[in-house]
């Protein structure tokens, strides 16, 4: 199972040490199962990312603008383009709970949709585990409020 399509095409450039930039907006469609229940508040202050949930267990919609600003993957890792691709979704989910436009009661459910978008880019499944434990333990400080 491929990335999807909107992400897999998502426009960017690098602009420095591990720091990409998008290029063009881009919607990506979470699914009902990562995303099972509408946000517990409106996401409508962060200016390049915003999160439209349907209704309940239907799924949820991003939409990441262009000149949203994320790192990849963080820490000590391998980065290839699906991990970077993921981590462009899972940051702009974290952004959005540091910026107070979403509860971090999400922050679960963000770090599964990075392993759900992992395994879709054709992650192995060490690697998926790697990644999905190192943001569970070490993600907190990234996505509460600053």
């Amino acid at each position: 199972m491929p990335l999807p399509e909107s992400l897999a095409r998502v426009p960017y450039v690098p602009i420095g040490d591990r720091r990409f930039k998008t290029t063009g907006t881009t919607v990506v469609d979470l699914p009902y199962f990562i995303w099972p229940a509408k946000c517990s508040r409106e996401c409508e202050s962060h200016p390049r990312v915003e999160v439209i949930s349907t209704k309940r267990g239907s799924g949820a919609r991003l939409i990441i603008r262009t000149g949203f600003v994320w790192n990849g993957a963080s820490g000590p890792t391998w980065d290839s383009e699906s991990i970077r691709r993921s981590a462009l979704v899972h940051d702009a989910l974290y952004g959005l709970m540091a910026s107070g436009d979403l509860s971090l009661e999400w922050r679960k459910t963000a770090d599964k949709c990075f392993a759900h978008l992992l395994r879709m880019g054709g992650v192995n499944l060490v690697r998926r585990w790697y990644y999905y434990a190192a943001v569970r333990m070490f993600g907190k400080r990234a996505a509460s409020p600053q």
